[in-house]
């Protein structure tokens, strides 16, 4: 073939190989940066962003070197890519964000200097987790005022939702941070309810116990209208828990509170909890001859609800009832 010839297939072909020369040599850098971020190594991390890495290439799980960075907890690497264009709210597939990384690793000064360059401090990930759970997750002071200086969510609602989840080190941290023991839940099925009862009825024994040694109200009442009244006691009852019973008990539950239809405890245990419940109870004091004053079960007492339960009738006409 002539060089007469040849000369429009470079010419054809010629920005093609520069750009794929281009593109490997940014390729490089960029797989340069990752290793530099990942090693610690800030000067090189500083020259590899100057020299004009793409701050915004996706590495790993679709993360970002501003995600990497921040986990790393590398402070100058940080604000060198938000200077060059990193996006502070990237997320990757798990939806973790670099503000995510760094609350969750405790990194104070990362965690700063995202805040300042406006990372959003409630973003949710996959898990529904904010930045602000992972701190409290992993007990990091330092970030757990940053975020909430930031803006960040009241530890009303994080105490509610990690409640909620049975996420046991994230609601102790929120506790002893000050978060309030007695918050009521204000959404869902169990709206009206405190976040002691809520940890009763989902089964959640070792935050039931968090709450009540932080001060919880043992027996305060459900707020609205379909459970009104309701007590974490009548929600151990309702789920035969003995075990909750006891403890509920012991800690000073008022055996006798009833909601405003006069529905109590021991009304409740003697229809269908375990006669362990029911003798529980009476111990306690229940009034073992208590009335429901109104609504569908209204005239009931114990030993009517009890009906034919062989072993409860005997244990509540043993102790009086009529």
């Amino acid at each position: 073939m002539s060089s007469v010839a040849v000369r429009p297939i470079l010419r054809l072909f010629f920005p093609i190989l520069v750009s794929a020369v281009v593109i490997a040599c940014r390729a490089e850098r960029e797989r340069e940066l990752a290793e530099a971020i990942r090693a610690g190594d800030e000067t090189r991390s500083l020259k590899l962003i100057s020299a004009g890495a793409d701050v915004n290439a996706r590495i790993g799980l679709d993360g970002t070197f501003l995600m990497l960075a921040a986990a790393v907890g590398r402070v100058e690497t940080v604000r060198a890519l938000l200077k060059a264009g990193a996006e502070v709210n990237a997320s990757d597939m798990l939806g973790q964000t670099a503000l995510k990384w760094a609350a969750a690793l405790g990194h104070g000064d990362v965690t700063a200097a995202l805040l300042a360059a406006g990372a959003e401090v409630d973003f949710r990930d996959a898990h529904g987790l904010t930045p602000l759970d992972w701190a409290l997750r992993g007990g990091h002071g330092e970030a757990i005022e940053l975020l909430r200086e930031g803006g960040a969510s009241s530890f009303r609602y994080l105490l509610i939702d990690a409640v909620a989840r049975g996420d046991l080190p994230v609601v102790r941290n929120a506790l002893a941070a000050g978060a309030d023991p007695n918050a009521l839940v204000d959404r869902g099925s169990f709206h009206g309810g405190s976040v002691l009862s809520l940890a009763v009825r989902i089964g959640q024994p070792e935050i039931a116990r968090l709450l009540i040694a932080a001060g919880a109200d043992i027996s305060a009442p459900f707020q609205r209208k379909r459970y009104r009244g309701y007590t974490a006691l009548m929600w151990a009852v309702l789920n035969k828990d003995l075990s909750m019973v006891r403890e509920l008990l012991a800690a000073g539950a008022e055996v006798n509170a009833a909601t405003p239809e006069g529905i109590n405890a021991l009304i409740l245990a003697s229809q269908s909890a375990s006669a362990d419940i029911v003798s529980e109870l009476l111990k306690a004091g229940a009034e073992v001859n208590a009335r429901v004053r109104a609504g569908r079960h209204a005239g009931a007492t114990p030993l009517s609800m009890a009906r034919d339960r062989e072993e409860v009738t005997a244990l509540l006409r043993a102790a009086g009832a009529r």
